[in-house]
Protein backbone atom coordinates (compact mmCIF):
# COMPACT_ATOMS: atom_id res chain seq x y z
CA UNK A 1 0.00 0.00 0.00
CA UNK A 2 3.40 2.37 1.18
CA UNK A 3 4.89 2.05 -2.89
CA UNK A 4 4.66 4.91 -4.19
CA UNK A 5 3.02 3.75 -7.61
CA UNK A 6 -0.05 2.76 -5.26
CA UNK A 7 0.07 5.39 -2.77
CA UNK A 8 -0.10 7.97 -5.37
CA UNK A 9 -3.29 6.08 -6.69
CA UNK A 10 -4.85 5.91 -2.94
CA UNK A 11 -4.12 9.89 -2.81
CA UNK A 12 -5.24 10.37 -6.15
CA UNK A 13 -8.94 8.29 -5.24
CA UNK A 14 -9.33 10.35 -1.55
CA UNK A 15 -8.87 13.71 -3.88
CA UNK A 16 -11.67 12.65 -6.59
CA UNK A 17 -13.86 11.29 -3.79
CA UNK A 18 -13.56 14.04 -2.02
CA UNK A 19 -13.56 16.98 -3.95
CA UNK A 20 -17.52 17.52 -4.55
CA UNK A 21 -19.04 16.82 -1.17
CA UNK A 22 -22.13 18.90 -1.49
CA UNK A 23 -22.66 17.47 -5.03
CA UNK A 24 -21.46 14.06 -4.79
CA UNK A 25 -22.56 13.10 -1.34
CA UNK A 26 -26.49 12.55 -1.00
CA UNK A 27 -26.05 12.14 2.94
CA UNK A 28 -24.86 15.12 4.92
CA UNK A 29 -23.29 13.06 7.68
CA UNK A 30 -21.11 10.96 5.29
CA UNK A 31 -19.45 14.35 3.61
CA UNK A 32 -17.63 14.36 6.41
CA UNK A 33 -13.82 12.55 5.64
CA UNK A 34 -13.68 10.69 8.83
CA UNK A 35 -12.47 7.30 7.30
CA UNK A 36 -10.41 9.04 4.89
CA UNK A 37 -8.65 10.75 7.31
CA UNK A 38 -7.84 7.94 9.67
CA UNK A 39 -6.27 6.27 6.40
CA UNK A 40 -4.25 9.49 5.55
CA UNK A 41 -3.24 9.37 9.06
CA UNK A 42 -2.00 5.47 8.48
CA UNK A 43 -0.28 6.27 5.89
CA UNK A 44 1.30 8.94 7.06
CA UNK A 45 3.06 6.92 9.78
CA UNK A 46 4.33 4.25 7.55
CA UNK A 47 5.68 7.04 5.11
CA UNK A 48 9.19 9.85 4.91
CA UNK A 49 10.02 12.33 2.89
CA UNK A 50 8.39 13.33 -0.83
CA UNK A 51 5.08 10.36 -0.09
CA UNK A 52 4.69 11.85 3.71
CA UNK A 53 4.30 15.77 2.20
CA UNK A 54 2.20 14.30 -0.83
CA UNK A 55 -0.71 13.13 1.94
CA UNK A 56 -0.15 16.11 3.88
CA UNK A 57 -1.47 17.83 0.98
CA UNK A 58 -4.18 15.68 0.29
CA UNK A 59 -5.12 15.77 4.31
CA UNK A 60 -4.91 19.63 3.66
CA UNK A 61 -7.29 19.54 0.41
CA UNK A 62 -9.88 16.99 2.32
CA UNK A 63 -10.27 19.47 5.56
CA UNK A 64 -10.31 22.07 3.37
CA UNK A 65 -13.11 21.04 0.88
CA UNK A 66 -14.68 19.59 4.44
CA UNK A 67 -14.57 23.14 5.96
CA UNK A 68 -16.28 24.20 2.12
CA UNK A 69 -19.35 21.82 2.24
CA UNK A 70 -20.22 22.85 5.50
CA UNK A 71 -20.25 26.39 5.46
CA UNK A 72 -21.93 26.12 2.32
CA UNK A 73 -24.65 24.32 4.66
CA UNK A 74 -24.63 26.32 7.01
CA UNK A 75 -25.71 29.52 4.60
Amino acid sequence: MTSPETLEFVLWILREACACPNRCVSVVGDRQPRVALRLLEHLHEKTCGTMRSRIDETTKFILDQARAAETANSQ
